[in-house]
């Protein structure tokens, strides 16, 4: 059963990762700039990769450890 947890919060992390970097990716290209250009062109495309990698790193590590648990 703790496999089938693991797996699950895995997969789970990994759709929401993709989603809110989607979700990123969008608001950044099609989105209205609603903050100053500073911070809208370097900061947040720098913490959206942040965000994005570590959130795929989660993702993985969880389906790694839910795929070799017993």
């Amino acid at each position: 059963m703790t496999r089938l947890w693991r797996l699950a919060s895995g997969i789970a992390v990994f759709v929401l990762a993709l989603f809110v970097s989607v979700s990123f990716v969008l608001r950044l290209f099609l989105g209205e700039p609603t903050l100053p250009g500073i911070v809208n062109h370097v900061f947040l495309p720098i913490v959206t990769l942040i965000v994005i990698f570590f959130s795929f790193t989660g993702a993985y590590l969880l389906l790694r450890d839910g795929l070799k648990s017993k």
